[in-house]
């Protein structure tokens, strides 16, 4: 992420998403850490977004549905 935010420009990236340069280049560096929402702020600075789509199966088995569990009654 870092070398696009760098070719998109730092400084407009860091006005995007209201955080500084320098804090900008120390989330986004070797050693960084960034929070989830510096994360998601420099994707939307960058005209993206993040989709969770459902993993796929390797073993290609169908899923078993859960069957309801039923309370005993007391």
């Amino acid at each position: 992420m870092n070398t696009v935010a760098r070719a998109r420009g730092m400084s407009e990236i860091a006005r995007s998403t209201g955080l500084s340069r320098e804090g900008l280049y120390k989330a986004l560096g070797e050693t960084g850490n960034p929070e989830f929402s510096t994360m998601l702020g420099v994707l939307r600075a960058l005209g993206l977004g993040l989709t969770a789509r459902p993993l796929s199966r390797k073993s290609g088995k169908p899923r078993r549905s859960a069957k309801p569990r039923t309370r005993k009654a007391a």
